[in-house]
Formats: structure tokens, C-alpha cells, sequence
């Protein structure tokens, strides 16, 4: 795990379908329909077929997400393991 070099919070990666390193919060959340979880298994989805819970993108969070995404910096470090 790591910290996210905006806001100081702890946060972990996973890995996207498509390669991609996603910051996520470390509490997984139960879908509720509405709003885009990021899966264990790198899926991005509203609803998972298989898996019960899962994760916020930290940029949705982050007080300072949007200010380093428009820096082009984003929240990655180089580093990702998948979960």
C-alpha cells in the first residue's frame, strides 16, 4: 500500500483490464448500482457478476485528484500489484 502524494491517504492498486494502474480506496464498498466500482479483477463496472464488493477509484475522492490528473501527474507511482 500506499499514499497518495494529493491528500496523504493510504490507497492500493489494481490493475485494469487494460493494463492501466488504478488508485483505489482501501475500504471495498458492497455495488449499489450507481456509482463505478473498480473490481479485484481490474474490471470498472457499475455491478460485478461474480464479485460482491469493491473499490472506489481514489480519484473520486481525493481532495487533490483532479488538480494532479490536470498536471498530467495522476496518482501512480510506477508500482501495482494486482489483488
Amino acid at each position: 500500500m500506499r499514499r497518495c502524494r494529493g491528500c496523504g491517504t493510504i490507497i492500493r492498486f489494481i490493475r485494469s483490464t487494460q493494463g492501466r494502474q488504478i488508485p483505489v480506496n482501501t475500504k471495498p464498498e458492497a455495488p449499489d448500482g450507481k456509482k463505478m466500482l473498480v473490481f479485484a479483477d481490474g474490471v470498472v463496472a457499475r455491478e460485478h457478476v461474480r464479485l460482491k464488493q469493491g473499490f472506489i477509484s481514489h480519484f473520486a475522492s481525493c481532495s487533490q485528484g483532479r488538480a494532479l490528473q490536470a498536471e498530467g501527474e495522476g496518482l501512480t507511482y510506477g508500482h501495482s500489484r494486482k489483488l
